[in-house]
C-alpha cells in the first residue's frame, strides 16, 4: 500500500494536465488514509500492531511488483505509469462485484473489503482509470501503446502471482511461519478456520484465489 500510494504520487507529477493531477493527488490521499486505516484494522484484528505492520519486510512477489510499479512510474512515459497501476484497482473491482453477488460472507470482515471495493464510487474510480490509459495509449499511438500494453500485463501477472496465498512449498519458510503465527492468533481468540476460510474457498474467485486472505502484512507493503 505504502508504494502503490507512492506510484500515485508520481502520477500526480507527471499527468500532462490539471484534472489528472488533482485525481491522482485525491486517490494518493484516500490510499494513505482511508484504505490504509482498512489494512490496519484487518492486521488489529490478528493482534498485529501499527508499530509491527510498519516493520513487517515485504515478500519477495510484493518487492518485485512494487519495485516494478515505481520504476515504471519514474522513468516510463505516463502511458505506461497508467499501464501499470490499473490491473490492481481493476482487479479488485472485479473480484469484489462477484464475491457481492455471493451474498454476505460469514465473516464481516470480508464484507467491509467488499463493501469498500463493490461501491459505486470505486467504481467510478476504476472507469476512470480506464479511459485514462485508452486516452493516453490514443495519444501515443503505435510504440507507446504496445509499451502500456507491456506494463499492463507485467502488472497482471504480479497481481496473479500476488494474489495466491503463500505457502511453505513455494515460498519458503519465513511465509510459512508468518501463516502460522496469524493461525495461532485465531485459535487463541477462538476462531475457527472455516470462518476464515475467506470467500474464495467457498466461491471462487476470477483469479482462482481471492485476494482477500492477503490483506494486512502482504498488501500493507505494496
Amino acid at each position: 500500500m505504502i508504494e502503490f500510494a507512492r506510484l500515485h504520487a508520481l502520477g500526480a507529477a507527471r499527468a500532462p494536465g490539471l484534472p489528472e493531477m488533482t485525481r491522482f493527488a485525491d486517490i494518493t490521499q484516500g490510499l494513505l488514509h482511508m484504505e490504509m486505516d482498512l489494512h490496519r484494522s484487518y492486521a488489529a484484528e490478528l493482534g498485529i500492531s501499527r508499530a509491527q505492520l510498519e516493520r513487517e519486510e515485504m515478500l519477495p512477489t510484493t518487492q518485485g511488483y512494487t519495485d516494478f510499479l515505481v520504476r515504471t512510474a519514474a522513468v516510463g512515459d505516463f502511458v505506461e505509469l497508467t499501464g501499470a497501476l490499473l490491473p490492481c484497482i481493476w482487479g479488485y473491482a472485479e473480484i469484489a462485484e462477484r464475491l457481492a453477488g455471493g451474498g454476505a460472507p460469514a465473516d464481516a470482515r470480508y464484507g467491509h473489503w467488499i463493501a469498500m471495493y463493490a461501491s459505486s464510487e470505486f467504481a467510478e474510480l476504476v472507469g476512470w482509470a480506464r479511459g485514462l490509459t485508452d486516452r493516453a495509449a490514443e495519444d501515443v499511438g503505435g510504440a507507446g501503446a504496445q509499451r502500456a500494453r507491456r506494463a499492463f500485463l507485467t502488472s497482471s501477472r504480479y497481481e496473479l502471482a500476488f494474489c495466491r496465498w503463500p505457502g511453505p512449498a513455494s515460498t519458503g519458510s519465513r511465509e510459512a511461519d508468518w501463516r502460522a503465527r496469524a493461525e495461532r492468533k485465531r485459535e487463541e481468540r477462538g476462531l475457527s478456520d472455516s470462518r476464515h476460510a475467506g470467500p474464495s474457498a467457498r466461491s471462487g474467485s476470477i483469479y482462482g484465489t481471492s485476494r482477500i486472505g492477503q490483506v494486512g502484512v502482504f498488501r500493507y507493503g505494496s
